[in-house]
């Protein structure tokens, strides 16, 4: 699905994004990120538009030729980080030790991440990276749902 406004606005994605290879994890530290400070950090005013990448282009370019960092984006990364620093780091160890795609969720703070390499395993990424690896929830390698039309989920 495509969520635009505050995630409020959902449509369906034709074709289906195609499912990547690899493996796919989530990584969430104990510390959340409050809501408000990370909009805060946006610095917008009120009516003020958010600058960056046009959320069509992204999804028109992810439909063509599937997930990468390019056109994974969220806004309220940069933000979050200023709150929760030690997202940044998670981050970093992750795309250095070859995850391709690594992602905040929304205004944090599970980060997504995917590897092409099957065995991937961020919790050997993390080791020894400034982060507290042990009070962190992380699953994975996880599963991908996909949908026939008119029917439910399947595996």
């Amino acid at each position: 699905a495509f969520c635009t406004g505050r995630g409020e606005v959902v449509t369906g994605i034709e074709p289906p994004l195609t499912t990547p290879e690899g493996s796919f994890w989530i990584v969430k530290p104990q510390e959340g990120c409050p809501t408000g400070k990370v909009y805060g950090n946006l610095g917008l005013k009120p009516g003020e538009e958010l600058p960056g990448e046009d959320p069509e282009k992204l999804r028109d370019a992810m439909v063509k030729d599937g997930i990468s960092q390019s056109v994974c984006v969220n806004d309220l990364e940069k933000p979050a980080q200023m709150v929760l620093p030690k997202l940044e780091r998670i981050k970093e160890a992750l795309r250095e030790s070859g995850f391709s795609t690594v992602l905040l969720s929304g205004s944090g703070a599970t980060t997504f991440a995917h590897s092409k390499d099957k065995s991937a395993d961020p919790r050997v990424a993390l080791k020894g990276k400034d982060v507290d690896i042990e009070d962190m929830y992380v699953a994975g390698p996880l599963s991908f749902v996909t949908r026939q039309e008119g029917s439910w989920y399947s595996k």
